[in-house]
């Protein structure tokens, strides 16, 4: 009875864990494969429609990731374009800023890396896209104040591929992975 008693708890922790809203303290990486649906406020949502940025319809559920991204206390919105725009590259991802409701970054890539780095409040941000079997560019960027800015681009081949990813493996995914069959 003990053992049966304490596993419900522990399922229950760990559904209110895979539940969370605030993504953790970074680093963190999202991949378009497990990236969930968010609520969107209707603000960010008009402008995500009219600017056609990710190719959703209005009826659309949109996948992103919602949490304070410069510790402000506001929630900003990291989100993720419809599959529609994803290829063998990456997708495109467009970060709002909470308070002011306005695009201050757009990205391209699989994964995004959410960096523990901070340059002006902001997290830093890095991007590996696709090219072909054995290549492709990982991407820095940083907010300058005003918006996020390509700091730094490097085409990486072969080994070096393997090494970049090698030293992504720890970072966490977020939302979590869910176990696959």
């Amino acid at each position: 009875m003990k053992f049966i008693s304490a596993f419900s708890c522990i399922l229950v922790a760990a559904a209110h864990l895979a539940q969370a809203k605030e993504p953790p303290t970074p680093p963190w990486r999202v991949d378009p494969h497990n990236t969930g649906t968010i609520t969107v406020p209707a603000d960010i949502r008009q402008v995500v429609n009219m600017e056609l940025d990710l190719d959703y319809r209005k009826s659309d559920a949109i996948k992103g990731v919602a949490g304070d991204l410069n510790g402000d206390g506001i929630t900003d919105y990291l989100l993720q374009s419809a599959q529609s725009l994803c290829g063998t590259g990456g997708c495109v991802y467009v970060l709002y800023d909470g308070a002011t409701r306005r695009k201050i970054g757009e990205f391209f890539g699989n994964p995004l890396i959410v960096r523990a780095e901070r340059v002006h409040g902001y997290v830093n941000i890095a991007t590996y896209s696709h090219s072909n079997a054995g290549s492709g560019v990982y991407t820095e960027y940083s907010f300058d104040g005003r918006a996020y800015v390509v700091t730094s681009g490097q085409r990486v081949e072969g080994a070096a591929v393997d090494r970049l990813f090698e030293t992504q493996l720890g970072v966490p995914f977020w939302p979590p992975q869910r176990s696959r069959p």
